[in-house]
């Protein structure tokens, strides 16, 4: 049987699902590395708080 161009009912998405998690990754890993070098290198508290702050939202998001 052929089918004609009209018939097809399968759409292919345009960006893949895990596209936006791997963007959002991306991002937090560059403020990571921005971040930790310009607060003295991470060593007083409330630097050590961002960063493993910015690791967790990162782990939650590779995680979904």
């Amino acid at each position: 049987m052929s089918r004609r161009q009209g018939d097809a009912s399968i759409s292919i998405p345009t960006e893949p699902a895990g596209r936006v998690l791997n963007t959002v990754i991306e991002c937090l890993l560059v403020i990571l590395l921005v971040f930790m070098p310009l607060s003295f290198g991470a060593v007083e508290a409330w630097s050590e708080f961002v960063i493993v702050s910015l690791a967790g939202m990162m782990a939650v998001c590779l995680g979904r």
